[in-house]
């Protein structure tokens, strides 16, 4: 699915979107779930860092993310790992085909804490999701993505706007 998008648009309430993450809060991520063997874990991490050639590769893709104020202040894998974890999506949302929005705990509840997602949009305009969860499922039904999609309009509606979420990040850096 990613490979094929032009655009991916993704959605976290928990955890900075893995296309997004440093190499160690990868680890981290992986090996907190407890299901993984040592080997298990850096073959998953080394693939998802071979992913983010989508985002900084030769034909980057067209990427926004909604990430929810929590997964930003969930410390994983130590002080350290969330420092350069947040100070890395700074330098991503630098590139000019990312977009970073941050839905503020001041939000309250929103459709975004119903889990994680991703939208994917193919060449030819259709489109289709990935639905985080232990047991993740990619989905085109048309209404199931008619209803990702409005549940992604109504999240950029919460969120801050890509200033407002990075000066968040920026003193969420500075806390730690």
């Amino acid at each position: 699915m990613e490979a094929n998008a032009v655009a991916l648009r993704t959605c976290q309430p928990s955890l900075v979107p893995g296309l997004l993450q440093t190499e160690e809060y990868a680890r981290a991520v992986l090996t907190g779930q407890g299901i993984h063997t040592p080997a298990e874990v850096g073959q998953l991490v080394a693939g998802r860092m071979a992913r983010q050639e989508l985002i900084d590769g030769p034909a980057p893709r067209r990427f926004t993310a909604v990430v929810d104020e929590a997964a930003l202040r969930r410390v994983v894998g130590g002080p350290d790992v969330q420092r350069a974890q947040l100070e890395r999506l700074v330098e991503w949302s630098a590139l000019p085909h990312v977009r970073l929005y941050v839905v503020p705990a001041g939000a309250g509840a929103h459709p975004g804490l119903a889990g994680g997602f991703v939208l994917a949009t193919l060449p030819d305009g259709d489109e289709v999701a990935y639905v985080d969860g232990v047991f993740g499922q990619v989905m085109d039904r048309p209404g199931a993505i008619d209803t990702l999609r409005s549940m992604w309009d109504t999240l950029l509606g919460e969120a801050l706007s890509e200033g407002a979420s990075l000066e968040l990040i920026g003193k969420l850096v500075s806390e730690l």
